[in-house]
């Protein structure tokens, strides 16, 4: 069951999809409500969190899953993969984590974020009606051109085209198109719950699936100490890999070899 991050969408790589025949995966990777067209269906008294979590649910029981699911993610994905296991310990197996964002109260702790990520920080706290245009704008850049140089997501510095795959990039734009299809809100929504302390304050390790943590070489956030931290207080192991691109096709096969051999 794949979470995507607030950039991102249920489009993936050819090469992503191969590697999941040829392990005979059933791969569940829907777009969250609101993107891709879709209206959002928060719930009557229940938080953006919360929706995406029972809609998650909903889904796994729809399509009739024969077992719990191993939930993948990347980067602000993690807040819903995480919720869902805790919320749901019979229907998640295990949680596959690809350069996760910690909940805010982690994140506070650090004093060396970088890049894009720090700008939507300081932007998010003292400014946000200028930090609700950001993603937007950056998307809308990413979107507009084939040779935009800047990535819109919260690992900065990144010439995506030149890293990714011919079939990633064109995944990655689909993916801008929908997450830009219901205008700005959408993404406003997903940013502000990531940057959030969305996790509770009491969460005991011996209520979560296995983690495998994947952190990624060209991480800005692979020294932070505050990312770090947070890892061992939910028992995460540790798994480091070269490169965040091409995204999945890198990391998946390294931390699917992982969990069996803890099998």
């Amino acid at each position: 069951m794949l979470f995507h991050c607030l950039a991102g969408g249920k489009h993936l790589s050819d090469e992503t999809v191969a590697w999941a025949k040829s392990q005979n995966f059933r791969v569940l990777s829907p777009s969250r409500a609101g993107f891709s067209r879709s209206e959002s269906s928060q719930r009557n008294g229940a938080s953006l969190l919360q929706t995406h979590v029972q809609d998650t649910a909903e889904l796994v029981q729809a399509v009739g899953a024969a077992g719990p699911v191993t939930a993948v993610c990347f980067g602000t994905g993690f807040s819903v993969a995480l919720s869902y296991a805790i919320a749901h310990p019979q229907r998640c197996r295990d949680l596959v984590a690809i350069n996760p964002i910690p909940p805010m109260s982690a994140i506070g702790k650090a004093s060396n974020l970088k890049g894009s990520f720090k700008v939507g920080f300081m932007a998010a706290k003292y400014a946000p009606v200028s930090f609700k245009a950001l993603p937007y704008f950056h998307a809308r850049m990413h979107r507009a051109t084939r040779e935009t140089r800047t990535s819109p997501t919260v690992l900065p510095g990144y010439d995506l085209k030149a890293l990714e795959t011919v079939s990633g990039y064109a995944a990655f734009k689909q993916n801008a198109d929908d997450a830009l299809s219901n205008g700005p809100d959408t993404i406003w929504s997903e940013a502000s719950l990531s940057l959030s302390d969305w996790l509770p304050s009491q969460v005991r390790q011996n209520s979560l699936p296995r983690i495998i943590w994947v952190e990624t070489a060209d991480s800005p956030f692979t020294q932070n100490g505050a990312f770090e931290d947070f890892r061992k207080s939910i028992g995460a192991d540790l798994i480091k890999v070269d490169r965040t691109f091409p995204l999945y096709a890198s990391q998946l096969p390294t931390a699917f070899a992982s969990l069996r051999q803890a099998v």
